[in-house]
C-alpha cells in the first residue's frame, strides 16, 4: 500500500508531540491551537493508515502496537526532516555546503592551506576539498567544473576566455641557503651567483619560467642548476641539506627562517622578486553562498602580510583582472 501523500510532516509532528507529552491537552497549549484541532489531526492520520494510533487508558492513553510503530517511524522522519531544515539554513547563510579548490602546489601547500583549515574550523559544516596540482591541470579542472575555484599560478600560455581571473597577491620569492651553508663567502652577492650550485623547478614548469625571466632582467642566464624538483618541499630539503641554494617562496620557508634553520640571501638586485598568485573562476558560475564566504576569506587572509624572520614582508597587491591577466 502506497503511502497517502496528505500525510504530512507537520500531522507526524503533532503525533510525536502528543506522545512525548503524553497528553493532547498539553500538546494543543504547545502548539498554540485548541485541542479540537490537535485530535482532528491524530483522526486524519488513523484513517489514512488505517490504524488505531492510540487508545484511552484513564485520563492519558496508550499507544496500540501499531501506533508504537508508527511513532518510531515518525520520530525518524520528523527528525530527519529537522535536520534537512537546518543544513538548508546553513547552506543559504553561507555556513554549509562543499567547496572544491584547485590549487598549484606551492600555493596549496602552505598559504592557502593555513587560510582553508582556518575557514572550516570556523565552519564545521563545511567540506573543502583541495585538489593540488600544475597550473595546465589546475586551469583545465575550473573550466570543466571539476574545481569550483583556483587560487594558484598561472601558465601564460594557457587561454583564460570564461573564466574570472583576480591577481590577489605577489608571493615573495626568496633567495635562501641554510643559515651555515658552505656556499656562502663573505659579502655574498651578485658576482657570486654563477660559482653557487642552485636547486630549481625544472624546465617547463610555471615556476622555473617566472624564475628565470626574473634572473634574465638582471642579466643572469647562466647557472649551476645541480638539481631540479617539481615540488617547493624537496627544493628545500636540498637548500637545509646544503646541497644547493635555491629561490622558494616566502610562503614555503616562513617557519624555517623563524627557526633559523634557513636565512634569506639578502641581495639588492632579488629583493622585489614576486610570482602574482590568482583568484580564478569561470565566468558564468553560480557562486553558493559557502563559496563566497571562502572567496572574501581568502582575499583577507592573504591581505596580511608575511612575518619573516620578525619582519613583514610584502604586503600583496590585489589587482581584479576580467577574464585576463
Amino acid at each position: 500500500m502506497l503511502i497517502d501523500s496528505s500525510i504530512t510532516i507537520h500531522k507526524l509532528e503533532i503525533f510525536c508531540l502528543v506522545v512525548q507529552l503524553r497528553s493532547v491537552t498539553k500538546a494543543a497549549e504547545r502548539l498554540g491551537i485548541a485541542q479540537p484541532a490537535v485530535t482532528s489531526h491524530l483522526r486524519h492520520l488513523e484513517s489514512k493508515l488505517g490504524l488505531i494510533l492510540m487508545q484511552k487508558q484513564g485520563r492519558s492513553f496508550k499507544l496500540t502496537d501499531g501506533g508504537e510503530r508508527v511513532y518510531h517511524w515518525a520520530r525518524e522522519i520528523v527528525g530527519r526532516s529537522e535536520e534537512f531544515s537546518n543544513a538548508i539554513g546553513q547552506i543559504n547563510k553561507g555556513l554549509a555546503g562543499t567547496v572544491t579548490l584547485a590549487a598549484t602546489m606551492a600555493i596549496g601547500s602552505y598559504r592557502l592551506a593555513k587560510v582553508v583549515v582556518g575557514f572550516q574550523a570556523k565552519h564545521p559544516n563545511v567540506c573543502i576539498i583541495t585538489q593540488i596540482t600544475n597550473p595546465v591541470l589546475a586551469t583545465e579542472a575550473i573550466r570543466s567544473g571539476a574545481c569550483d575555484l583556483g587560487v594558484m599560478l598561472l601558465d601564460p600560455l594557457q587561454p583564460q576566455d570564461e573564466l574570472v581571473v583576480e591577481m590577489i597577491w605577489d608571493e615573495p620569492l626568496f633567495l635562501v641557503a641554510r643559515s651555515d651553508s658552505k656556499h656562502l663567502k663573505p659579502n655574498f652577492g651578485m658576482r657570486h651567483i654563477s660559482e653557487v650550485p642552485f636547486v630549481t623547478p625544472p624546465v617547463g614548469l610555471v615556476t622555473r619560467g617566472i624564475e628565470d625571466s626574473l634572473l634574465r632582467v638582471q642579466g643572469i642566464t647562466k647557472r649551476r642548476v645541480a638539481l631540479e624538483f617539481g615540488h617547493p618541499e624537496a627544493c628545500k630539503q636540498a637548500v637545509l641539506a646544503d646541497v644547493a641554494i635555491g629561490f622558494v617562496l616566502a610562503s614555503c620557508v616562513e617557519a624555517d627562517i623563524q627557526r633559523n634553520d634557513l636565512i634569506r640571501i639578502d641581495i639588492p638586485e632579488f629583493r622585489h622578486f614576486t610570482m602574482p598568485v590568482f583568484l580564478v573562476y569561470r565566468r558564468n558560475k553560480l557562486l553558493s553562498g559557502v563559496q563566497k564566504g571562502l572567496i572574501q576569506e581568502i582575499r583577507r587572509e592573504i591581505a596580511r602580510p608575511l612575518l619573516v624572520g620578525n619582519r613583514q614582508v610584502a604586503a600583496p597587491t590585489t589587482r581584479r583582472a576580467g577574464s585576463k591577466n
